[in-house]
């Protein structure tokens, strides 16, 4: 009896050791500051963003693989409420040509030729003087060589732009038959959004912003700290009274 009174005790005081010596959950004294939410631009589905040089502007381009003249894209751009692309510095082109080879096949032989977008520019107005639809500025001279534009035969009034692999050059502009049924980039202007607020240039003050009457993002549709920006950021649902 006192053998066994005494393994008891034995097993009790191992018990209350183990107890005692264990490790206690640490609690922290002060929850760590949540990190504030990341901007980001957002399109309309379908398009694709891309932030400006100058914070904190963001476009929006859709890449229609749909054959149509240079007046129907025009058409279909409007009715997207959108206007027909403007390549009008190096890095917007060197940029486009980044997004056009990688929307290319890629089963494609490298010696045939790429597919052709309109983009919105013409001469209709004055023959010669390319300006862009409808900000009316000068298009740059980022032509095809070889003597582009040439008008052949007279007709050729609207400008496109496309890449021939052999010549060693990215994508240039040249011009064609405004008749002709080509893919087409339409442009609009996107939403720049930080936590539940966005904003968007104004068009007769485009160094301006101006926050939307009913632009509020849901909260649940924030991306997280973490995450990088997307052209649907934050998703499809949300929606802005003039987007």
């Amino acid at each position: 009896m006192r053998s066994r009174l005494l393994i008891a005790a034995v097993v009790l005081l191992c018990v209350i050791a183990a107890t005692t010596g264990r490790s206690q959950p640490h609690i922290p004294s002060q929850w760590p500051t949540p990190r504030p939410p990341r901007p980001f631009c957002y399109c309309r589905p379908g398009f694709t963003w891309r932030r400006l040089p100058r914070w904190p502007y963001c476009q929006c381009y859709k890449f229609v693989r749909d054959l149509a003249s240079w007046a129907e894209a025009k058409v279909y751009c409007g009715v997207m409420r959108a206007h027909m692309m403007e390549v009008r510095t190096s890095a917007t082109l060197f940029w486009l040509t980044g997004q056009l080879n990688a929307r290319e096949s890629t089963f494609r032989h490298h010696l045939l030729e790429k597919p052709e977008y309109w983009l919105g520019a013409t001469d209709l107005t004055s023959e010669g003087q390319w300006r862009w639809d409808p900000s009316n500025t000068v298009v740059p001279g980022f032509w095809m060589p070889g003597g582009q534009p040439d008008n052949y035969l007279g007709y050729q009034n609207c400008l496109a732009i496309k890449r021939r692999p052999w010549v060693g050059i990215t994508y240039r502009f040249f011009d064609d038959d405004c008749y002709q049924k080509k893919f087409y980039i339409c442009e609009r202007r996107g939403w720049y959004c930080w936590g539940q607020q966005c904003w968007r240039r104004y068009s007769r003050l485009p160094k301006t912003l101006i926050p939307s009457r009913v632009a509020k993002v849901m909260k649940a549709a924030a991306p997280p700290a973490t995450a990088k920006p997307t052209s649907h950021s934050p998703d499809e649902k949300v929606k802005f009274e003039d987007a």
